[in-house]
């Protein structure tokens, strides 16, 4: 069986809305709108040529997308083209997982595409894509298929964030803390993670009806932002985002300790602050994020992104609090 785009796509989460060319089917999880204004010059980083085109860029990958379904095939086959962007990136970010039947059987470091020799009886295949890279899919094929069920989820939390949103610095792509969370309360997500970006209420767009939006912002207004501005946009920003959407619970998390807090307890003391006063006055909870991960440098890829091992004290203690939340929400 070869799947058509409408049958990708029908099993295709974690995305907005998708384009069909002469390269193939894309999936992305920003829309048209949203893209453009990220690859606008932004004021805070035009001085820097690293930056330019980089947070539209962010906006074409793929972290929290997923294909989703069940079936009886034999032999699972994906291919993929890539982008110029994808290709220019470091090879550990073409890292795809495959769960069957909800366990990880396999992860593949490719561009190009996955084979994968199956049992041939019914079974639920979910393939977590790269984070930082573009594929786009060429061609799916189920060798000896007769059943195809895709696995469609509505969006129960849509998460708005930075490079630790986005994924960095996790070796497997469904081990950063929004897949873990996703798995551990077994719902829908949209990962609308940019890495590098700050609180900026041009980014809000109405995307889908989640329950809860989760905001992780922060670490990058620290370093980019004095005490007013972050007062500012940061306000801004939550107050666009109750507007966008009016019946759903936002949650902010304040941002994690770093390495660097390690050597100064009071490290950014005040601007953490500083935005802990604007989520307590906008946001219908605030998670402390200081705490979500243990005050250890293990646990941490560099300063300040965890690894695999920090992101599952980060998607532990999270899916916990967020779990509350909906307990709370549905009373």
């Amino acid at each position: 069986m070869k799947l058509t785009n409408e049958q990708i796509i029908s099993a295709a989460n974690g995305i907005v809305r998708t384009e069909q060319n002469e390269l193939g089917l894309e999936l992305h999880r920003f829309t048209r709108e949203q893209e453009g204004f990220f690859y606008k010059t932004h004021p805070l980083f035009c001085r820097e040529s690293f930056f330019n085109g980089y947070f539209g860029r962010n906006c074409r990958t793929c972290a929290g997308v997923t294909l989703d379904f069940i079936c009886d095939a034999k032999v699972f086959e994906i291919k993929f083209s890539q982008t110029e962007y994808a290709k220019s990136l470091k090879e550990r970010i073409y890292l795809f997982d495959l769960y069957v039947d909800n366990k990880l059987v396999e992860s593949y470091k490719t561009e190009s595409e996955i084979v994968y020799k199956a049992s041939g009886e019914k079974q639920r295949f979910t393939l977590h894509f790269p984070y930082y890279a573009f594929p786009i899919i060429t061609s799916v094929k189920l060798e000896d298929a007769t059943v195809f069920l895709p696995q469609k989820r509505q969006v129960d939390i849509l998460f708005l964030g930075d490079s630790i949103t986005h994924g960095a610095n996790s070796v497997n792509p469904s081990n950063t803390y929004v897949m873990r969370v996703a798995r551990n309360m077994d719902i829908g997500i949209l990962n609308q993670g940019n890495s590098g970006f700050v609180y900026d209420e041009g980014s809000i767009e109405k995307v889908c009806e989640p329950k809860i939006v989760v905001t992780a912002y922060g670490i990058n207004d620290f370093h980019r932002k004095n005490i007013e501005l972050i007062d500012r946009d940061t306000t801004e920003f939550l107050q666009k985002l109750k507007e966008t959407y009016k019946n759903t619970k936002i949650v902010s998390i304040l941002p994690l300790w770093t390495v660097w807090n390690g050597s100064k307890e009071d490290y950014k003391l005040a601007e953490r602050n500083c935005i802990k006063a604007v989520y307590d006055k906008y946001s219908d909870y605030t998670v402390d994020g200081y705490y979500l991960v243990p005050h250890d440098a293990k646990y941490f890829a560099d300063e300040v992104h965890p690894n695999d091992e920090g992101f599952a004290f980060y998607g532990e203690n999270l899916t916990k609090a967020l779990a509350e939340i909906l307990a709370k929400s549905q009373e």
